[in-house]
């Protein structure tokens, strides 16, 4: 199975099945990626996730979109609003590429697992917490005490990445977003 890069994958063939490789850098808060947030959510569990190259990406049309199926236990074990130290964690996801906010995504994860910084620059996973929707019971990620973080943990600290996002204030508070937690929007 192939390893990409957000970026690498956001350009792959529909139906492959792959390997992604990224730091979780937000969330689409709407329909479409153009209202990609940076940041962690304020009001309820994210749907989806965002994957970059680089931790300190805030341009939309270079992170990759994953659906956290509620169906499935994703959402519940890897949103940003229950678990704020993931954001900025690297992280791998597996599944099929198929269009997501009408561009390259992953709509079903079929397994991830926690990365250290150095495996995404040197493609190693030999050390990692390892995941597997085909355990038992709700153990998709690793014991429950996975979710604090390890020593693998990228340090993310659970507070807005203060990027360059764009967007009025109308748009956002209309979303139930603060003025801290503003969404890129095309044409403004």
């Amino acid at each position: 199975m192939p390893i990409f890069t957000p970026t690498e994958a956001l350009q792959a063939a529909e139906g492959t099945e792959a390997e992604v490789r990224g730091y979780i850098v937000g969330y689409v808060a709407g329909t479409t990626i153009s209202r990609a947030v940076f940041g962690l959510p304020k009001a309820e569990a994210n749907t989806n996730m965002l994957l970059a190259d680089s931790p300190t990406e805030t341009d939309y049309k270079k992170v990759f979109p994953v659906a956290l199926s509620k169906s499935d236990g994703w959402r519940e074990e890897l949103n940003l609003y229950d678990f704020p130290e993931y954001y900025l964690r690297p992280i791998q996801v597996s599944g099929a590429l198929e269009p997501y906010f009408k561009v390259m995504g992953m709509r079903e994860i079929n397994d991830y697992q926690w990365l250290d910084e150095d495996d995404i620059d040197s493609g190693d996973d030999d050390d990692d917490e390892k995941g597997s929707s085909g355990g038992t019971g709700d153990d998709k990620g690793g014991s429950s005490d996975d979710k604090g973080g390890s020593s693998g943990d990228s340090g993310g600290t659970g507070s807005d990445s203060g990027g360059t996002q764009t967007g009025g204030d109308t748009d956002n508070q209309s979303l139930g977003l603060s003025n801290d937690e503003k969404t890129v929007d095309e044409g403004r």
